[in-house]
Formats: C-alpha cells, sequence, structure tokens
C-alpha cells in the first residue's frame, strides 16, 4: 500500500511540475505576444504619419512664396488625392502654374481639369528630368514620378 502511494505522489509531483513549466513558458509567450504587438502598433503609427509627410506637395523653387486661390486649391487637390493601390489609377498631369508633371490619382486628375486650367503640352522646359521618359506609378500606396 506505502508504494502505490509512493507512486501517485511520484505521478502527481511530475504531473505538478509539467503544469508549472507550462504555465511559465505561457506566461513568458504572452509577455513577448504583448511587447510584440505594442511594437508593431508602434510602427503602424509610424506609417501611419510618413505618407502624411511624404505627401506635402511642395512648389518649385521658382514660383512666388505668394499663392492665389486657384494654386491653393490646386495643392489641396492634389495633397488630398495621391494614394493608390495600382499603376492604372495614376496619372501625370501639369498644371497651369507649374511646368512640371505631377503624379496624382484619377479622381484628383479629374477634379484638377474640371475646376483649373491644366497644360495638356508636356514641354518640362525647367523639369529636372526633361530629358528621361516619366510616368506615373503607384509606389507604397502613393502615386510618384518615376
Amino acid at each position: 500500500m506505502l508504494r502505490w502511494l509512493m507512486i501517485t505522489l511520484l505521478v502527481l509531483g511530475v504531473f505538478l511540475l509539467i503544469l508549472l513549466a507550462l504555465g511559465l513558458l505561457l506566461t513568458k509567450n504572452e509577455q513577448d505576444t504583448r511587447a510584440l504587438i505594442e511594437q508593431l502598433a508602434i510602427d503602424n503609427a509610424q506609417q501611419l504619419v510618413l505618407p502624411q509627410e511624404q505627401s506635402s506637395v511642395t512648389l518649385p523653387a521658382d514660383t512666388p512664396p505668394q499663392i492665389n486661390g486657384t494654386a491653393q486649391r490646386q495643392q489641396e487637390i492634389i495633397s488630398k488625392n495621391l494614394t493608390c493601390v495600382d499603376n492604372k489609377q495614376c496619372q501625370l498631369i501639369r498644371l497651369s502654374l507649374n511646368p512640371c508633371p505631377i503624379a496624382i490619382n484619377l479622381i484628383g486628375a479629374q477634379l484638377i481639369k474640371k475646376y483649373n486650367r491644366v497644360n495638356e503640352s508636356f514641354s518640362s522646359a525647367n523639369c529636372s528630368d526633361s530629358n528621361n521618359v516619366i510616368e506615373a506609378v503607384c509606389i507604397n500606396n502613393l502615386c510618384e514620378i518615376k
């Protein structure tokens, strides 16, 4: 009888030791998971802020610092319509105040054509990439010039 009692206590002790080890592993895994979730949340917040910083539209240095109503409206339309999912959604436009092309999504291009005058001729005399063939592409969900 004493022998069966010792075997039962030994089996229960091993079982409790296994449960304790599993509990420690679970606690460590939970701490690592929480740290990873916090890091991913920080990374996602930084990625949300980063496209907003990249989407700021700046006019070339040779334009006057005063912005009239038309140019301000063009800047607002451009800054709100840079997002895309596919290259087919991006289009090159040239504004009447800026001889260089700007990449914008189709919605923004239609709004600018509707409300403002757009240069249809693509002469890039003052642009830095005047000799290269340029196209509008979707990179990181933003329309950009390639």
